[in-house]
């Protein structure tokens, strides 16, 4: 999901805001149990897809002492942030930062706060994994294609985006990257948590509709959604990985030994369909 900020002091704070909740969003969206035919022991993509395109070397993975490298990496390029960068969330930056020194400075000698600058210098500890050979000599002045292969070879649950040189009217964005692809339209939604002392997401959204000035078909549509959220948060629906964990494990032909043959594939997709196509939600 992209979030598009009214400027970069806003794209900052809702990059920070929502961190802390990605991994909400993804375990309550979990929906990938199966891979390459097998049932997995894991209930998402997020794992296999950080260790599929782990591209560090034995020494950034602080296997054997800094040779060749510069740095030492903690974690796969597909993996969670690693600093907050609005000023107001800097006293929740107490980790060590791994970050090109050169490109740091350059940054503060541009004008770019510390925070931002921290965050741009930690993307270029990596090498990009693609380069575009029609776009290998660029006029940096005029495209920011070179930095938008850096940025986006670096999956992390969220993304900030600043604008292309080339078309700067797209505006800031922040992307919330996290949730995983669901079975129907309906469950295509945001998702959100409870406690016993925090209100809840829930319970401030409903309260903010409560306040706008919603017309009463959308505050209607809103609070069904939020309704099937709040419900698969408790666990009374179940999560969608939860399901195909359940459809295969019961399946006649299913032999208890993780393998997920045609004819289970094949009945839980008609079920699928009848679901998506017939299915009132």
């Amino acid at each position: 999901m992209t979030f598009q900020a009214a400027n970069v002091d806003e794209a900052r704070w809702l990059y920070d805001q929502l961190t802390p909740i990605t991994p909400i969003f993804l375990a309550l969206s979990a929906a990938t149990p199966i891979f390459r035919g097998y049932l997995s022991d894991v209930d998402s993509r997020w794992d296999v897809i950080s260790a599929s395109v782990d591209d560090r070397t034995r020494e950034e993975r602080r296997l054997v002492p800094l040779k060749n490298n510069k740095f030492v990496i903690k974690k796969s390029r597909y993996d969670t942030t690693d600093c907050y960068i609005h000023p107001s969330s800097n006293p929740y930056n107490d980790i060590e930062l791994e970050y090109d020194l050169n490109i740091l400075q350059q940054l503060l000698d541009g004008g770019i706060d510390e925070y931002l600058a921290r965050h741009i210098a930690h993307i270029f500890i990596r090498d990009p994994l693609h380069v575009i050979r029609e776009s290998i000599e660029q006029e940096d002045e005029k495209s920011t294609d070179h930095f938008e292969t850096i940025l986006t070879s670096n999956w992390n649950n969220i993304r900030f985006k600043p604008p292309p040189q080339n078309n700067p009217q797209i505006g800031w964005r922040v992307e919330f990257r996290p949730t995983e692809v669901q079975l129907t339209d309906f469950e295509n939604t945001a998702y959100c948590c409870d406690g016993q002392k925090f209100p809840g997401l829930v319970s401030l959204i409903l309260q903010f509709l409560d306040e706008a000035d919603f017309d009463t078909d959308t505050k209607s549509a809103i609070t069904r959604y939020l309704s099937f959220v709040r419900k698969r948060a408790s666990g009374e629906i179940c999560t969608l990985a939860h399901w195909i964990r359940a459809f295969v494990a019961k399946h006649p032909s299913y032999e208890k030994d993780s393998y997920v043959n045609d004819e289970i594939t094949y009945d839980m997709l008609k079920k699928v369909i009848f679901i998506y196509l017939v299915t009132e939600h």
